[in-house]
């Protein structure tokens, strides 16, 4: 179990790329920040299946790392994401509930729920 948990930090830390994940918020000419702009920074960070002793995958603001795959561009706009897979990208609608904890992704032929990781 530890060896997992060690094993998923190295690799996390290996794949986040040069970006910031504390991604400087964008303001408009008058000041008032954009809407989508805190549901995306909102989806930053470690998501497992629930209940599970390892994380699936890790979101930073211009990629997305799973566990034995590897990492992935991405990028969102409002509520939506797209992955950009070798040789694909799919599309998805995300959703956070109201405390940030359960991230759901939705598609044409699947709805995903993922909570986020705290490794306990």
């Amino acid at each position: 179990m530890k060896i997992r948990i060690i094993f998923l930090a190295l690799f996390l830390i290996g794949c986040t790329s040069n970006s910031s994940i504390n991604k400087e918020i964008e303001v408009t000419n008058n000041n008032c920040v954009k809407p989508d702009i805190k549901t995306q920074t909102g989806i930053l960070g470690i998501w497992g299946e629930k209940d599970a002793n390892y994380a699936t995958f890790q979101i930073t603001s211009d990629s997305i790392c799973y566990l034995e795959v590897g990492c992935f561009n991405i990028s969102m706009k409002d509520k939506n994401i797209k992955i950009k897979y070798d040789g694909f990208a799919e599309n998805y609608k995300f959703e956070l509930d109201s405390m940030d904890q359960i991230l759901i992704f939705k598609n044409k032929e699947s709805i995903n729920k993922f909570y986020r990781f705290d490794g306990d």
